[in-house]
């Protein structure tokens, strides 16, 4: 059963947005029997070196508050987005509840 994705998950909603948008070929895996379009949640954690469970939970809204370096891997198996670390970031502190430095 699919998680519900809501304003209080705004990290998992974007995670989730970027990863069904991905060409699995773009990235050498196959894209022949894919229930869901985009990478699957495990081809974007082993490209980010990440667990696929913690992957998984970042998305579900259960993964808890990921360092900026966490961030930035998984953001990296998204290069066709440019600006997308920085989305990330913005997304995760939001939901974290944390005031965003202006400066």
């Amino acid at each position: 059963m699919s998680e519900p994705f809501t304003n209080e998950n705004l990290l998992g909603t974007y995670l989730r947005e970027r990863r069904t948008k991905l060409d699995p070929e773009a990235f050498g895996f196959s894209s022949e029997r894919r229930r869901t379009a985009g990478l699957r949640r495990e081809e974007v954690a082993q490209r980010a070196n990440i667990s696929p469970t913690w992957y998984t939970w970042l998305e579900q809204g259960r993964g808890g508050s990921p360092s900026a370096d966490v961030l930035d891997r998984t953001e990296s198996t998204r290069s066709c987005w440019p600006s997308s670390a920085a989305n990330a970031r913005s997304a995760s502190v939001v939901a974290a509840g944390v005031g965003m430095r202006t400066s």
